[in-house]
């Protein structure tokens, strides 16, 4: 019976019908991919690691993440939610990181946030760490970002500028204030940007002195 195939069984079955020749495929796969529970999701993830084409595992899970955030599949989004965070910090590859990412971003609420925090400071991820952040766009999610801005460097920092520009986070203003008057480059330029998009009043004759000098 189904309940005594293995999740290995289960994968490998799911792969053969992958990608999907139309729309039931696509939906009978996803279903297929909420069957493998979340530890069976996580098994599938980790087979993105390591040489040859994974392309199949690719379709699957991003079939998965897209009916995952339909209405009345909340079980399903909650269940993708936890088990792309809790590979993200399983995996070590960082294309495989990226990817998760990317998919936290459609599927990820507030629960997301603890699983991408220690990404915001790491340069190859803090742009799609950031992004998913930025597109969850509640409260805690935007005040995770400023609390990060305070002791980002390099591309984390440039990144993050811009992610609270795009979100439009106002009590970043002070912080981005700061940035835009010490830095130079391009990382002067995205505060710049960020503080036009947050539209503050206090940043307007900065501003204006700035593109007449542009």
């Amino acid at each position: 019976t189904d309940q005594n195939r293995t999740i290995p069984t289960k994968i490998a079955d799911l792969l053969a019908k992958t990608p999907a020749a139309d729309s039931t495929d696509l939906i009978n796969n996803a279903m297929a991919v909420a069957d493998l529970g979340e530890k069976g999701l996580m098994e599938l993830i980790k087979q993105l690691e390591g040489g040859g084409d994974k392309s199949r595992q690719h379709f699957a899970i991003s079939g998965f993440s897209f009916y995952a955030t339909q209405t009345g599949k909340e079980a399903w989004r909650s269940m993708a939610t936890n088990a792309y965070g809790q590979a993200l910090s399983q995996v070590t590859d960082p294309v495989v990181q990226q990817f998760l990412l990317v998919q936290l971003e459609q599927v990820g609420k507030n629960d997301a946030i603890p699983y991408v925090q220690p990404f915001l400071s790491k340069d190859r991820l803090s742009d799609a760490a950031s992004r998913v952040l930025a597109t969850i766009n509640t409260k805690e999610s935007l005040s995770s970002l400023h609390e990060a801005l305070k002791s980002a460097e390099g591309n984390s920092k440039l990144y993050l500028v811009q992610s609270l520009g795009y979100a439009k986070y106002q009590p970043a203003t002070t912080d981005i204030l700061a940035i835009a008057k010490s830095a130079d480059g391009p990382l002067k330029n995205a505060a710049y940007y960020a503080l036009a998009s947050i539209g503050s009043p206090t940043a307007e004759n900065m501003l204006a002195t700035a593109a007449k000098q542009s």
